[in-house]
């Protein structure tokens, strides 16, 4: 069953009784042992538990019942009679990753392709950031289109199936329908005119059970201000885009939770605000009439943000991010695949065997329509851009902002599970510590959900998500790439098991 969450604080409730329903639990079928009858024990592993403390080697982790039951030397903590073991030798084990920016597909993707691809590569909870889209989205159980997201039943009955033990995934969480303007971007989601749509909109998703409120682009500021006081008012959060007509510290100070995707973040971080503003302001006047034109006229910015690129400019917005308890998801996956498609190391990416034909189709259709506009000087453009928006997020973890791991999946170059790896080796790139990237996809997930007392860490008493590594992450990020198990919900994962949902996932994409 689904919880609906009345107080920003019952949110974390969410996730708790979903764990508690889940823990007695395990999956049936072939892709997995079943572990979640059993009590397993990991021997002589290296514990990486991400309160901070350092490594703790030659350690056993005891699991039983869905829960981390004890975890303690292994020359001092025998394993339970009966358990199954796990050697651990030369392994390390921290606990599940959580993408904080996904974007599901119809069900029979869903469960073929997306969730076993969450969980072979360590993502044991996702934030699905449209979880509830009406009108055209309501037939995706049997109709394939990459640009609309799942119904809140499709979604309720993901988590249901979790819950119970008869589909394998990831914890959910889920937002509502996309919250726009009177001219919504994406087809399916909600056109708000004024504030008491607004309001009603905030209303309905709370009672069809969205854990937070999604705000989108074209939102008018009344109606953003009137979002935020009824969802303050009725104790859900809000989250997702900054509108264009709402400043980023007028969104900070109106409680948004969390900025999706570094909106704006590059203007405020120009020397030149008045200059920027000029030029975006005659640039909104005059719509492009021609692909090279609008090529041009975002040539001229981001030259100009290239330009006057300041960190000491933004600096007293951190700041406000902090007062206010704003956190930060870069999805800097996905903002690299904006220049990557020109990129013959993107194009072709291993992983696209794990994508459905339908989606890199439209993914190299984008790419081919940009591609007459888009010159070897506009690459080079991009990638100084996007090493600016790495800087501020760096920045931004100096400062003390909360900053998560999320991708944005499902948008070009953008893969499911294993992409999740890439942005915290980008966050590495941004001057985090290896622990403090695995802390964006662990511990800072489970405060952002107010559910640090079941998630986040690896210790007595949390839930049983796992993930055991061959080599050691806080020596080089990248290790995280290389699982040798997981255990989700305290059902074992093994290698062979892993392999076999890589290889189903493999195959489902290329039929599908």
């Amino acid at each position: 069953m689904r919880i609906s969450c009345e107080r920003r604080p019952a949110w974390a409730m969410c996730v708790l009784l979903a764990a508690a329903i889940s823990c007695n639990r395990s999956t049936p079928g072939p892709s997995t042992r079943d572990a979640g009858q059993h009590t397993l024990a990991i021997t002589h592993v290296t514990v990486i538990d991400m309160t901070g403390a350092p490594p703790k080697p030659a350690m056993t982790v005891v699991v039983s019942g869905g829960r981390i039951t004890a975890v303690g030397r292994s020359d001092s903590l025998s394993p339970p009679a009966g358990a199954v073991l796990v050697d651990g030798t030369g392994k390390y084990v921290i606990p599940g990753l959580w993408d904080m920016h996904v974007h599901s597909g119809f069900d029979r993707y869903e469960r073929s392709i997306v969730l076993p691809l969450d969980i072979a590569n360590g993502v044991t909870g996702v934030r699905d950031m449209w979880g509830d889209c009406s009108g055209p989205c309501a037939d995706k159980d049997t109709i394939y289109n990459p640009l609309h997201g799942p119904t809140a039943e499709m979604v309720h009955r993901w988590e249901r199936e979790i819950a119970a033990g008869t589909l394998l995934g990831p914890r959910i969480v889920a937002g509502s329908n996309l919250l726009d303007g009177p001219h919504p971007f994406w087809a399916g989601s909600a056109a708000i005119h004024d504030t008491a749509e607004a309001r009603a909109a905030v209303r309905d998703a709370q009672r069809r059970g969205a854990d937070f409120i999604k705000v989108y682009s074209g939102l008018s500021r009344e109606a953003y201000l009137a979002i935020a006081d009824e969802a303050k008012r009725r104790g859900i959060p809000f989250a997702g885009h900054v509108p264009q007509a709402v400043s980023l510290e007028d969104a900070a100070d109106a409680g948004q939770l969390s900025m999706e995707h570094l909106i704006k973040m590059p203007e405020a971080c120009s020397s030149r605000p008045a200059a920027v503003a000029r030029l975006t302001e005659r640039n909104a006047a005059h719509p492009p009439t021609s692909p090279s034109e609008g090529a041009a006229q975002i040539r001229a910015e981001v030259t100009l943000l290239n330009e006057s690129f300041s960190l000491a400019a933004c600096a007293p917005l951190l700041a406000r991010f902090v007062h206010d308890g704003t956190w930060q998801v870069p999805t800097l996956t996905v903002l690299r695949g904006l220049y990557c498609g020109q990129d013959y190391a993107c194009t072709h990416d291993p992983r696209r065997e794990y994508v459905a034909r339908a989606d890199t189709a439209w993914w190299q259709a984008r790419d081919r329509r940009l591609a007459p506009v888009f010159t070897a000087a506009d690459k080079r453009t991009a990638k100084t851009y996007f090493q600016h928006e790495i800087q501020i997020v760096g920045a931004m973890h100096r400062a003390g902002v909360g900053v998560l791991a999320g991708t944005d999946v499902s948008n070009p170059w953008v893969y499911w599970g294993s992409s999740l790896h890439d942005e915290l080796a980008m966050f590495v790139d941004a001057g985090f510590t290896p622990l403090a990237a695995l802390q964006a996809a662990t511990i800072e997930p489970a405060r952002f959900l107010h559910a640090t007392d079941t998630l986040g860490t690896l210790a007595p008493g949390k839930v049983a998500d796992l993930v055991v590594l061959d080599a050691d992450p806080l020596a080089d990020i990248h290790n995280t790439q290389r699982i040798s198990a997981i255990v989700v919900r305290g059902q074992l994962v093994d290698s062979t098991a892993r392999q076999r949902l890589l290889d189903s996932a493999r195959s489902a994409a290329q039929s599908m």
